[in-house]
């Protein structure tokens, strides 16, 4: 269905339904051999699934553990830590050699890139929020129409067909935007319109019937705002805050910082790289805890009276 949905140009993402597929393999295993408790083989599926996407697979670990798992103990690492390098020597065995995303960070880290890196981790902040509480309450709006739960999917159809002569880049995954974003092809201009274009467009998809996942698209998001500090703050060529920002954006959609800040070193090799990232990662967190939450998931389970521990502490 992700793959109809995203064919015909949804404005949804791939890896939401890919970790979908991992968990539901892992919970077919569980059944069969329930030697291992259920978190921790659901956190061998969908850790798998980013490791294979990214090659990143230590940061698909902690992820596993920081998102899924969500406690890190001595019990479930080894599995997990398999299950990631696993589905990593696959995707390369397969795919060869491949990153989501190709770029070089060599920034420097004085006093005007940490306050550029800090005030991207503010705005990320403040459009995560924007971003949850969106995605959170568009379902609500698509019950209200009244509109038959069969023909919703064509409002945001529509919309899209309307949208796709003007912003083409919205459509699907919009992973050719991000390429062309963190390597600085995009003008401020269309940078601004793709924002606020993906960050209504989204919710809209979700709440009206498509089916997708979040992460692609809070990627896409993130990596739009950052490319604006590159091209406004930064001489080219210097820093890519455009993967920084895209880290930060997932990092608080998702409730996973650590992850994102190690996906970032494995991806960049930059240990600059990851210091900014984890300065930018940690105040859009601060921000969009404070007021949603730990994650995405969290206030969706919290919608129907489910409230987690770690959270309820």
């Amino acid at each position: 269905l992700a793959l109809i949905n995203l064919s015909g140009g949804a404005s949804v993402g791939i890896f939401g339904p890919l970790v979908h597929l991992g968990g539901c393999v892992s919970e077919f295993i569980h059944q069969k051999f329930d030697r291992l408790p259920k978190d921790v083989v659901l956190g061998c599926g969908g850790g798998a699934a980013i490791a294979a996407i990214f090659a990143a697979p230590i940061g698909a670990a902690v992820f596993a553990h920081e998102t899924i798992i969500r406690r890190f103990g001595a019990f479930g690492t080894v599995p997990v830590i398999i299950a990631c390098f696993a589905a990593f020597k696959i995707s390369d065995l397969v795919l060869g050699s491949h990153r989501m995303f190709s770029v070089i960070m060599t920034p420097t880290l004085d006093f005007s890139t940490l306050l550029y890196t800090f005030l991207l981790g503010l705005f990320s902040g403040l459009v995560s929020l924007a971003y949850i509480l969106l995605i959170t309450v568009l379902p609500k709006i698509a019950e209200a129409t009244k509109v038959k739960i069969y023909f919703r999917p064509l409002i945001p159809a529509a919309l899209l067909f309307l949208l796709s002569p003007i912003l083409p880049h919205i459509l699907g995954t919009g992973s050719e935007a991000v390429a062309l974003a963190m390597s600085g092809g995009l003008s401020t201009d269309l940078i601004v319109l793709l924002i606020i274009g993906k960050l209504f467009v989204t919710p809209i998809c979700l709440g009206f019937g498509f089916f997708g996942g979040v992460f692609a698209p809070a990627l896409f998001i993130g990596s739009m705002l950052g490319s604006l500090w590159d091209l406004l703050l930064v001489t080219p060529g210097d820093t890519s805050f455009a993967l920084v920002g895209a880290v930060s954006i997932a990092a608080t959609t998702l409730g996973s910082p650590l992850a994102a800040i190690i996906i970032v070193f494995e991806m960049t090799g930059s240990y600059e790289g990851a210091v900014l990232s984890m300065l930018s990662v940690s105040v859009a967190c601060h921000i969009s805890r404070s007021f949603v939450g730990r994650s995405l998931f969290d206030r969706q389970l919290l919608s129907r009276g489910v409230i987690l521990k770690d959270d309820h502490i």
